[in-house]
Protein backbone atom coordinates (compact mmCIF):
# COMPACT_ATOMS: atom_id res chain seq x y z
CA UNK A 1 0.00 0.00 0.00
CA UNK A 2 0.88 3.49 -0.01
CA UNK A 3 0.67 3.74 3.70
CA UNK A 4 3.59 0.79 3.50
CA UNK A 5 5.60 2.80 1.06
CA UNK A 6 5.23 5.84 2.69
CA UNK A 7 7.04 4.24 5.92
CA UNK A 8 9.86 3.59 4.35
CA UNK A 9 10.67 6.94 2.97
CA UNK A 10 12.79 8.89 5.73
CA UNK A 11 11.38 12.32 5.77
CA UNK A 12 8.03 12.35 3.40
CA UNK A 13 5.27 13.22 3.97
CA UNK A 14 3.46 12.00 1.05
CA UNK A 15 4.18 9.64 -2.40
CA UNK A 16 3.74 11.64 -5.25
CA UNK A 17 5.51 9.57 -7.78
CA UNK A 18 2.75 6.73 -8.55
CA UNK A 19 5.53 4.60 -10.64
CA UNK A 20 8.53 5.11 -7.86
CA UNK A 21 6.31 3.32 -5.41
CA UNK A 22 4.82 0.81 -8.18
CA UNK A 23 9.02 0.08 -8.74
CA UNK A 24 9.83 0.32 -4.88
CA UNK A 25 7.34 -2.12 -4.02
CA UNK A 26 7.80 -4.94 -7.00
CA UNK A 27 11.50 -4.96 -5.20
CA UNK A 28 10.49 -5.69 -2.23
CA UNK A 29 8.53 -8.31 -3.11
CA UNK A 30 11.17 -9.78 -5.52
CA UNK A 31 14.01 -9.79 -2.77
CA UNK A 32 11.83 -10.95 -0.06
CA UNK A 33 10.71 -13.86 -1.51
CA UNK A 34 11.76 -16.19 1.19
CA UNK A 35 13.46 -15.29 4.73
CA UNK A 36 16.08 -17.21 6.01
CA UNK A 37 15.69 -20.36 8.97
CA UNK A 38 12.98 -18.92 11.57
CA UNK A 39 12.48 -21.69 14.50
CA UNK A 40 8.78 -22.49 15.54
CA UNK A 41 8.63 -19.60 18.23
CA UNK A 42 9.65 -16.72 15.83
CA UNK A 43 6.99 -18.36 13.45
CA UNK A 44 4.23 -18.42 15.83
CA UNK A 45 4.99 -14.27 16.71
CA UNK A 46 5.04 -13.83 13.28
CA UNK A 47 1.91 -15.35 12.99
CA UNK A 48 0.58 -13.55 16.02
CA UNK A 49 1.49 -10.29 14.58
CA UNK A 50 -0.36 -10.66 11.86
CA UNK A 51 -3.50 -11.54 13.37
CA UNK A 52 -5.35 -9.57 16.06
CA UNK A 53 -3.57 -7.51 18.47
CA UNK A 54 -5.57 -9.24 21.67
CA UNK A 55 -3.73 -12.28 20.91
CA UNK A 56 -0.34 -10.93 21.59
CA UNK A 57 -0.43 -12.66 25.71
CA UNK A 58 1.51 -15.07 27.18
CA UNK A 59 -1.66 -17.62 26.92
CA UNK A 60 -2.14 -17.41 22.91
CA UNK A 61 1.73 -17.65 22.49
CA UNK A 62 2.09 -20.95 24.70
CA UNK A 63 -1.46 -22.23 23.60
CA UNK A 64 0.01 -22.42 19.52
CA UNK A 65 3.22 -23.21 20.39
CA UNK A 66 2.41 -26.50 22.20
CA UNK A 67 -0.44 -27.38 19.20
CA UNK A 68 2.37 -27.00 16.83
CA UNK A 69 5.15 -29.09 17.24
CA UNK A 70 6.71 -28.73 13.49
CA UNK A 71 9.59 -26.40 12.67
CA UNK A 72 9.21 -24.36 9.49
CA UNK A 73 11.87 -23.57 7.45
CA UNK A 74 10.61 -21.02 5.29
CA UNK A 75 8.40 -17.97 5.02
CA UNK A 76 6.79 -16.31 1.73
CA UNK A 77 5.77 -12.82 1.34
CA UNK A 78 2.48 -12.41 0.44
CA UNK A 79 1.41 -8.85 1.02
CA UNK A 80 2.23 -6.04 3.66
CA UNK A 81 0.89 -7.22 6.31
CA UNK A 82 -0.11 -11.47 5.98
CA UNK A 83 2.41 -14.26 6.25
CA UNK A 84 1.87 -17.39 6.19
CA UNK A 85 4.18 -20.96 6.31
CA UNK A 86 4.98 -22.30 3.30
CA UNK A 87 6.01 -26.00 3.19
CA UNK A 88 6.32 -26.70 6.64
CA UNK A 89 9.18 -29.36 6.86
CA UNK A 90 11.67 -30.74 9.59
CA UNK A 91 14.69 -29.33 7.48
CA UNK A 92 17.65 -28.65 9.83
CA UNK A 93 17.68 -25.33 11.23
CA UNK A 94 21.47 -24.53 12.71
CA UNK A 95 20.04 -21.30 13.71
CA UNK A 96 17.12 -18.81 13.77
CA UNK A 97 17.66 -15.42 11.80
CA UNK A 98 14.88 -13.26 14.25
CA UNK A 99 15.91 -14.81 17.61
CA UNK A 100 19.59 -15.86 17.16
CA UNK A 101 18.83 -19.28 18.48
CA UNK A 102 17.52 -17.79 21.88
CA UNK A 103 14.21 -19.64 21.49
CA UNK A 104 15.15 -22.70 19.75
CA UNK A 105 14.28 -25.86 21.71
CA UNK A 106 17.80 -26.93 21.38
CA UNK A 107 18.92 -24.20 23.41
CA UNK A 108 16.20 -23.97 25.49
CA UNK A 109 17.27 -27.46 26.48
CA UNK A 110 20.72 -26.92 27.24
CA UNK A 111 19.94 -23.74 29.83
CA UNK A 112 17.59 -25.49 31.45
CA UNK A 113 20.01 -28.69 31.84
CA UNK A 114 22.53 -25.81 32.83
CA UNK A 115 20.51 -24.25 35.09
CA UNK A 116 19.05 -27.54 37.05
CA UNK A 117 22.91 -28.03 37.75
CA UNK A 118 23.56 -24.81 39.53
CA UNK A 119 20.23 -24.62 41.20
CA UNK A 120 20.96 -28.05 42.50
CA UNK A 121 22.11 -26.34 45.72
CA UNK A 122 19.48 -23.73 46.31
CA UNK A 123 16.19 -24.00 47.56
CA UNK A 124 13.33 -21.39 46.73
CA UNK A 125 11.20 -20.06 44.27
CA UNK A 126 13.02 -19.57 40.51
CA UNK A 127 13.08 -16.36 38.69
CA UNK A 128 14.42 -16.04 35.29
CA UNK A 129 16.46 -12.66 34.35
CA UNK A 130 17.27 -12.01 31.28
CA UNK A 131 20.48 -9.47 30.41
CA UNK A 132 21.35 -9.23 26.45
CA UNK A 133 24.21 -5.91 25.70
CA UNK A 134 23.15 -5.99 22.11
CA UNK A 135 19.06 -6.59 21.94
CA UNK A 136 18.32 -4.11 19.97
CA UNK A 137 20.29 -5.88 17.00
CA UNK A 138 17.35 -8.74 17.34
CA UNK A 139 14.57 -6.40 17.33
CA UNK A 140 16.25 -4.41 13.88
CA UNK A 141 15.79 -8.71 11.98
CA UNK A 142 12.48 -8.09 11.72
CA UNK A 143 12.94 -4.76 10.19
CA UNK A 144 15.08 -6.22 7.58
CA UNK A 145 13.29 -9.07 7.08
CA UNK A 146 9.97 -6.66 5.95
CA UNK A 147 8.16 -7.84 9.08
CA UNK A 148 8.44 -4.78 11.30
CA UNK A 149 8.11 -4.61 15.07
CA UNK A 150 7.35 -7.94 16.44
CA UNK A 151 4.96 -7.24 19.29
CA UNK A 152 6.24 -10.38 21.04
CA UNK A 153 9.63 -9.82 21.78
CA UNK A 154 12.41 -11.97 22.10
CA UNK A 155 13.17 -11.28 26.15
CA UNK A 156 9.45 -11.94 27.20
CA UNK A 157 8.89 -15.14 24.81
CA UNK A 158 12.31 -16.95 26.14
CA UNK A 159 10.94 -16.05 30.23
CA UNK A 160 7.83 -18.16 28.88
CA UNK A 161 9.45 -20.85 27.19
CA UNK A 162 12.18 -21.06 30.06
CA UNK A 163 9.51 -21.10 32.71
CA UNK A 164 7.26 -23.92 31.09
CA UNK A 165 10.75 -25.81 31.10
CA UNK A 166 11.65 -24.94 34.77
CA UNK A 167 8.19 -26.23 35.69
CA UNK A 168 8.39 -29.31 33.77
CA UNK A 169 11.38 -29.74 35.70
CA UNK A 170 10.10 -29.92 38.86
CA UNK A 171 11.25 -26.69 39.82
CA UNK A 172 8.92 -23.60 41.26
CA UNK A 173 8.83 -20.61 38.98
CA UNK A 174 7.66 -17.54 39.79
CA UNK A 175 7.08 -14.41 37.63
CA UNK A 176 7.98 -11.43 39.66
CA UNK A 177 10.34 -12.66 41.98
CA UNK A 178 10.72 -11.56 45.70
CA UNK A 179 13.60 -10.21 47.32
CA UNK A 180 14.62 -13.75 48.78
CA UNK A 181 13.92 -15.63 45.30
CA UNK A 182 16.58 -17.21 43.26
CA UNK A 183 17.21 -15.88 40.33
CA UNK A 184 18.63 -17.60 36.99
CA UNK A 185 20.94 -14.76 35.26
CA UNK A 186 20.63 -15.67 31.40
CA UNK A 187 23.38 -13.26 29.30
CA UNK A 188 23.09 -13.41 26.02
CA UNK A 189 26.29 -12.36 23.71
CA UNK A 190 25.72 -11.91 20.34
CA UNK A 191 28.16 -12.16 17.40
CA UNK A 192 29.90 -8.82 17.07
CA UNK A 193 29.31 -8.47 13.18
CA UNK A 194 25.91 -7.01 13.26
CA UNK A 195 27.13 -4.50 15.65
CA UNK A 196 29.75 -3.02 13.68
CA UNK A 197 28.18 -2.77 10.44
CA UNK A 198 25.22 -0.83 12.73
CA UNK A 199 27.66 1.51 14.18
CA UNK A 200 28.72 2.62 10.15
CA UNK A 201 24.64 2.80 9.21
CA UNK A 202 23.99 6.36 9.57
CA UNK A 203 20.10 5.77 10.74
CA UNK A 204 21.59 3.69 13.67
CA UNK A 205 24.63 5.75 15.04
CA UNK A 206 22.70 8.36 16.47
CA UNK A 207 20.56 6.08 18.30
CA UNK A 208 23.48 4.58 19.97
CA UNK A 209 23.87 4.54 23.70
CA UNK A 210 27.81 5.09 24.03
CA UNK A 211 27.75 5.19 28.39
CA UNK A 212 25.65 1.55 28.43
CA UNK A 213 27.61 0.69 24.91
CA UNK A 214 24.08 -0.62 23.49
CA UNK A 215 21.60 0.72 20.60
CA UNK A 216 18.18 2.44 22.52
CA UNK A 217 15.71 0.14 21.35
CA UNK A 218 13.34 2.24 20.61
CA UNK A 219 14.44 5.29 19.04
CA UNK A 220 16.50 2.34 16.77
CA UNK A 221 13.11 0.81 15.94
CA UNK A 222 11.65 4.24 15.11
CA UNK A 223 14.95 5.11 12.97
CA UNK A 224 14.46 1.45 11.04
CA UNK A 225 10.31 2.31 10.34
CA UNK A 226 11.61 5.26 8.30
CA UNK A 227 14.17 4.02 6.50
CA UNK A 228 13.61 3.11 2.47
CA UNK A 229 14.13 0.09 1.09
CA UNK A 230 17.64 1.12 -0.42
CA UNK A 231 19.28 1.84 3.21
CA UNK A 232 18.73 -1.46 4.39
CA UNK A 233 18.84 -3.93 1.49
CA UNK A 234 22.57 -4.53 2.17
CA UNK A 235 22.18 -6.26 5.34
CA UNK A 236 19.66 -8.38 4.38
CA UNK A 237 21.78 -11.04 3.63
CA UNK A 238 23.82 -11.33 6.61
CA UNK A 239 23.93 -14.61 8.17
CA UNK A 240 22.31 -15.53 11.69
CA UNK A 241 25.37 -16.09 13.76
CA UNK A 242 25.92 -18.59 16.66
CA UNK A 243 25.87 -16.45 19.93
CA UNK A 244 26.92 -17.89 23.13
CA UNK A 245 25.34 -17.83 26.86
CA UNK A 246 26.71 -17.10 30.33
CA UNK A 247 23.85 -18.22 32.83
CA UNK A 248 24.62 -18.17 36.48
CA UNK A 249 22.38 -18.34 39.90
CA UNK A 250 22.03 -15.92 42.30
CA UNK A 251 19.44 -14.36 44.83
CA UNK A 252 18.40 -10.81 45.26
CA UNK A 253 19.28 -9.46 49.19
CA UNK A 254 17.40 -10.86 52.23
CA UNK A 255 16.34 -9.09 55.02
CA UNK A 256 16.34 -9.77 59.09
CA UNK A 257 15.63 -7.39 61.86
CA UNK A 258 16.32 -7.70 65.32
CA UNK A 259 17.72 -6.04 68.54
CA UNK A 260 21.09 -7.16 70.44
CA UNK A 261 22.30 -6.19 73.94
CA UNK A 262 25.83 -5.97 74.66
CA UNK A 263 26.67 -6.65 78.53
CA UNK A 264 30.68 -6.09 77.65
CA UNK A 265 33.17 -3.00 77.54
CA UNK A 266 35.98 -4.88 75.31
CA UNK A 267 33.33 -6.05 72.22
CA UNK A 268 33.06 -3.46 69.52
CA UNK A 269 29.88 -3.71 66.87
CA UNK A 270 32.09 -3.70 64.10
CA UNK A 271 35.35 -5.51 62.97
CA UNK A 272 38.32 -3.96 63.87
CA UNK A 273 41.28 -5.28 62.00
CA UNK A 274 45.40 -5.20 62.38
CA UNK A 275 47.80 -3.34 59.57
CA UNK A 276 47.38 -7.51 58.11
CA UNK A 277 43.57 -7.59 57.83
CA UNK A 278 43.12 -9.83 60.83
CA UNK A 279 40.58 -9.24 63.86
CA UNK A 280 41.84 -8.49 67.14
CA UNK A 281 38.43 -7.91 69.13
CA UNK A 282 35.51 -9.61 69.12
CA UNK A 283 32.72 -7.63 67.30
CA UNK A 284 28.69 -7.90 67.66
CA UNK A 285 28.20 -8.38 63.80
CA UNK A 286 30.34 -11.55 63.30
CA UNK A 287 28.84 -12.90 66.60
CA UNK A 288 25.65 -12.69 65.11
CA UNK A 289 26.29 -13.02 61.09
CA UNK A 290 28.24 -16.55 61.42
CA UNK A 291 25.28 -18.71 62.83
CA UNK A 292 23.60 -16.96 60.50
CA UNK A 293 25.70 -17.18 56.95
CA UNK A 294 26.31 -21.10 57.99
CA UNK A 295 22.17 -21.91 58.37
CA UNK A 296 21.71 -20.13 54.62
CA UNK A 297 24.72 -20.60 52.92
CA UNK A 298 25.23 -16.75 51.61
CA UNK A 299 27.92 -15.37 50.27
CA UNK A 300 27.97 -11.98 52.03
CA UNK A 301 26.40 -10.89 54.96
CA UNK A 302 26.25 -6.91 56.34
CA UNK A 303 24.99 -5.58 59.56
CA UNK A 304 23.24 -2.20 59.82
CA UNK A 305 22.75 -0.98 63.32
CA UNK A 306 21.05 2.18 64.28
CA UNK A 307 23.57 4.32 65.80
CA UNK A 308 26.59 2.60 67.25
CA UNK A 309 28.11 2.74 70.33
CA UNK A 310 32.27 2.79 71.33
CA UNK A 311 33.85 -0.72 71.87
CA UNK A 312 33.69 0.35 75.74
CA UNK A 313 30.16 1.66 76.29
CA UNK A 314 27.43 -1.48 77.29
CA UNK A 315 24.25 -1.74 75.18
CA UNK A 316 21.71 -2.54 78.14
CA UNK A 317 17.71 -2.39 78.19
CA UNK A 318 15.71 -3.80 74.95
CA UNK A 319 18.77 -3.72 72.62
CA UNK A 320 19.79 -1.25 70.01
CA UNK A 321 17.31 -2.16 66.34
CA UNK A 322 19.92 -3.82 63.52
CA UNK A 323 18.81 -5.25 60.46
CA UNK A 324 20.84 -8.36 58.54
CA UNK A 325 21.74 -7.65 54.18
CA UNK A 326 22.21 -11.15 52.89
CA UNK A 327 23.59 -11.83 49.56
CA UNK A 328 23.03 -15.17 47.52
CA UNK A 329 21.40 -17.02 50.08
CA UNK A 330 21.32 -21.05 49.33
CA UNK A 331 18.47 -21.18 51.62
CA UNK A 332 15.50 -19.14 53.26
CA UNK A 333 15.39 -19.26 56.65
CA UNK A 334 11.74 -19.72 58.29
CA UNK A 335 10.53 -17.98 61.27
CA UNK A 336 10.63 -21.38 63.43
CA UNK A 337 14.45 -21.51 62.12
CA UNK A 338 15.06 -18.43 62.75
CA UNK A 339 13.76 -19.03 66.27
CA UNK A 340 16.93 -21.82 66.59
CA UNK A 341 19.46 -19.67 65.15
CA UNK A 342 19.06 -16.69 67.46
CA UNK A 343 19.44 -19.56 70.01
CA UNK A 344 22.39 -20.72 68.50
CA UNK A 345 23.83 -17.16 68.57
CA UNK A 346 23.27 -16.34 72.20
CA UNK A 347 25.08 -19.45 72.99
CA UNK A 348 28.00 -18.51 70.97
CA UNK A 349 28.24 -15.68 73.74
CA UNK A 350 28.22 -14.67 77.09
CA UNK A 351 28.18 -11.11 76.47
CA UNK A 352 26.47 -10.80 73.26
CA UNK A 353 22.67 -11.61 73.03
CA UNK A 354 20.14 -11.41 70.23
CA UNK A 355 16.73 -10.74 70.15
CA UNK A 356 13.39 -10.63 68.45
CA UNK A 357 15.09 -12.06 65.07
CA UNK A 358 12.85 -11.55 61.98
CA UNK A 359 12.28 -11.36 58.52
CA UNK A 360 11.33 -7.70 57.27
CA UNK A 361 10.92 -6.09 53.62
CA UNK A 362 13.49 -4.24 52.10
CA UNK A 363 11.17 -1.44 52.62
CA UNK A 364 10.92 -1.73 56.53
CA UNK A 365 14.96 -1.80 56.46
CA UNK A 366 14.72 1.84 55.45
CA UNK A 367 13.47 2.21 59.05
CA UNK A 368 16.21 1.71 60.60
CA UNK A 369 17.88 4.63 59.20
CA UNK A 370 15.13 6.79 59.58
CA UNK A 371 14.66 6.21 63.79
CA UNK A 372 18.96 7.06 63.85
CA UNK A 373 18.17 10.12 63.23
CA UNK A 374 14.81 10.75 64.93
CA UNK A 375 15.00 8.11 68.30
CA UNK A 376 15.93 9.50 71.86
CA UNK A 377 18.50 7.81 73.68
CA UNK A 378 18.60 7.16 77.57
CA UNK A 379 22.30 6.52 78.88
CA UNK A 380 23.76 5.84 82.58
CA UNK A 381 26.68 7.70 83.32
CA UNK A 382 28.99 6.94 85.99
CA UNK A 383 30.91 10.28 86.57
CA UNK A 384 33.64 11.04 89.20
CA UNK A 385 33.95 14.82 90.03
CA UNK A 386 36.99 16.46 90.53
CA UNK A 387 35.90 17.70 94.28
CA UNK A 388 33.40 16.39 96.66
CA UNK A 389 29.70 16.33 95.08
CA UNK A 390 27.19 18.23 97.44
CA UNK A 391 23.51 17.92 97.16
CA UNK A 392 23.05 21.27 95.83
CA UNK A 393 24.76 19.99 92.61
CA UNK A 394 22.95 17.13 91.91
CA UNK A 395 19.93 19.61 92.49
CA UNK A 396 21.50 21.49 89.78
CA UNK A 397 21.36 18.54 87.25
CA UNK A 398 17.53 17.23 88.48
CA UNK A 399 15.88 20.56 87.28
CA UNK A 400 17.88 20.23 83.69
CA UNK A 401 15.12 20.36 80.58
CA UNK A 402 15.33 21.15 76.98
CA UNK A 403 18.95 21.95 77.46
CA UNK A 404 20.67 23.28 74.24
CA UNK A 405 23.83 22.64 73.59
CA UNK A 406 26.59 23.47 71.03
CA UNK A 407 28.86 20.84 70.45
CA UNK A 408 32.35 21.24 68.19
CA UNK A 409 33.49 17.66 66.50
CA UNK A 410 35.08 15.82 69.70
CA UNK A 411 38.94 15.99 69.46
CA UNK A 412 38.74 11.52 69.60
CA UNK A 413 37.04 11.43 66.38
CA UNK A 414 38.39 14.86 64.65
CA UNK A 415 40.61 12.79 62.20
CA UNK A 416 37.15 10.75 60.26
CA UNK A 417 34.72 13.75 61.24
CA UNK A 418 33.82 16.82 59.41
CA UNK A 419 34.77 19.91 61.88
CA UNK A 420 31.88 21.46 62.23
CA UNK A 421 29.39 22.89 65.05
CA UNK A 422 26.81 20.54 65.90
CA UNK A 423 23.38 21.84 67.83
CA UNK A 424 22.32 19.10 70.37
CA UNK A 425 19.63 19.04 73.49
CA UNK A 426 19.18 17.34 76.35
CA UNK A 427 15.85 16.70 77.40
CA UNK A 428 16.29 15.83 80.62
CA UNK A 429 18.97 14.67 83.43
CA UNK A 430 18.32 12.60 86.69
CA UNK A 431 21.10 12.20 89.33
CA UNK A 432 21.87 10.75 92.49
CA UNK A 433 25.10 10.54 94.38
CA UNK A 434 26.61 6.48 94.28
CA UNK A 435 25.25 3.93 96.84
CA UNK A 436 28.80 2.21 98.76
CA UNK A 437 27.86 -0.97 96.88
CA UNK A 438 27.87 1.11 93.64
CA UNK A 439 31.04 2.36 94.14
CA UNK A 440 32.29 -1.32 94.88
CA UNK A 441 30.91 -1.94 91.74
CA UNK A 442 32.24 0.80 89.85
CA UNK A 443 35.88 0.65 90.91
CA UNK A 444 35.95 -3.65 90.62
CA UNK A 445 38.98 -3.44 88.53
CA UNK A 446 40.83 -0.97 90.23
CA UNK A 447 39.43 -1.21 93.80
CA UNK A 448 42.48 1.45 94.86
CA UNK A 449 40.23 3.82 93.45
CA UNK A 450 37.35 3.63 96.52
CA UNK A 451 38.87 5.82 98.67
CA UNK A 452 39.91 8.32 96.68
CA UNK A 453 36.77 8.52 94.71
CA UNK A 454 34.93 8.52 97.94
CA UNK A 455 32.29 11.30 97.80
CA UNK A 456 33.20 11.80 94.46
CA UNK A 457 31.29 9.73 92.34
CA UNK A 458 27.53 9.99 91.35
CA UNK A 459 25.37 8.46 88.61
CA UNK A 460 23.04 10.39 85.80
CA UNK A 461 21.14 9.32 84.09
CA UNK A 462 20.60 11.34 80.77
CA UNK A 463 18.08 11.56 77.71
CA UNK A 464 19.18 13.28 74.93
CA UNK A 465 18.41 13.97 71.21
CA UNK A 466 20.13 10.66 68.76
CA UNK A 467 23.59 12.28 67.81
CA UNK A 468 24.73 13.86 70.90
CA UNK A 469 28.36 13.09 72.11
CA UNK A 470 27.33 12.28 75.77
CA UNK A 471 31.20 11.49 76.95
CA UNK A 472 32.02 15.04 75.80
CA UNK A 473 28.42 16.71 77.21
CA UNK A 474 30.01 15.35 80.35
CA UNK A 475 33.50 16.24 80.58
CA UNK A 476 33.12 19.38 78.39
CA UNK A 477 35.99 18.39 75.42
CA UNK A 478 38.24 21.05 76.73
CA UNK A 479 35.43 23.46 76.04
CA UNK A 480 34.67 22.03 72.43
CA UNK A 481 31.06 21.21 74.33
CA UNK A 482 29.18 23.61 76.28
CA UNK A 483 27.77 24.25 78.06
CA UNK A 484 28.64 21.04 79.88
CA UNK A 485 28.11 18.99 83.11
CA UNK A 486 31.49 20.42 84.68
CA UNK A 487 30.02 24.16 84.26
CA UNK A 488 26.52 23.61 85.38
CA UNK A 489 27.30 22.03 88.50
CA UNK A 490 30.03 24.08 88.94
CA UNK A 491 32.81 20.85 89.81
CA UNK A 492 35.00 19.75 86.73
CA UNK A 493 33.80 15.63 85.74
CA UNK A 494 35.16 12.72 83.98
CA UNK A 495 33.22 9.75 82.44
CA UNK A 496 34.09 6.41 84.21
CA UNK A 497 31.59 4.10 82.56
CA UNK A 498 28.34 5.09 80.40
CA UNK A 499 26.07 2.71 79.31
CA UNK A 500 23.03 3.05 76.49
CA UNK A 501 20.20 2.17 78.08
CA UNK A 502 17.11 2.54 76.11
CA UNK A 503 17.07 3.20 71.72
CA UNK A 504 13.33 4.90 71.39
CA UNK A 505 11.48 6.58 68.90
CA UNK A 506 10.79 3.55 66.91
CA UNK A 507 8.56 0.16 67.12
CA UNK A 508 11.39 -2.49 66.15
CA UNK A 509 11.18 -4.87 64.62
CA UNK A 510 8.11 -4.19 62.58
CA UNK A 511 5.49 -7.21 62.43
CA UNK A 512 7.08 -10.69 61.14
CA UNK A 513 6.42 -11.42 57.42
CA UNK A 514 4.01 -14.24 57.07
CA UNK A 515 5.30 -17.99 55.39
CA UNK A 516 2.71 -17.18 52.36
CA UNK A 517 4.56 -14.11 51.63
CA UNK A 518 8.36 -14.95 51.97
CA UNK A 519 7.77 -18.23 50.69
CA UNK A 520 10.46 -19.51 53.05
CA UNK A 521 11.78 -22.69 53.50
CA UNK A 522 11.76 -24.64 56.99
Amino acid sequence: SKQWYQRRVRGTSMVTDESNYIEEESRVRNSAAKFPNICRACCIRVQLNSETTGLHTKEHFLNRYSSNPVVPSAFVFLSKDVLTVDKLRTLPCNTCYLCAGILQCATLTALVEQGQALLADFEGYVGVGVTCSSLALLQTRSYLCDIGKLNLDVKSVFKWLMAERLAENGLHYVAKPADDDIILNVEVQLDNEEFMWMCRDPVCWNVYNFVQARFKVAPLENALAKSTYSDIKQYRNIPGKAIQFRISVETSHIFLGGRYTKNARDISQTPWFNRDGDHIIGNVEDIISKPLKDATGATDIKMHASGREDIDVRMLGDGRPFYIQMNNARRCPSQAALDKIQLEINATSPFVKCHKLTRITRAQSELVKIGQEEKEKEYRCIIKAENVVISSMIDTLNGVKNLFLEQKTPIRVLHRRTPITRKKKIVSVSARVLTPEEVTTATQKDPSLRDHLNGRLFVAYITSEAGTYIKEFVHGDFGRTHPNIGTLIGNRCDMLQLDVVNVGGMIWPPPPVTNDESKCNT
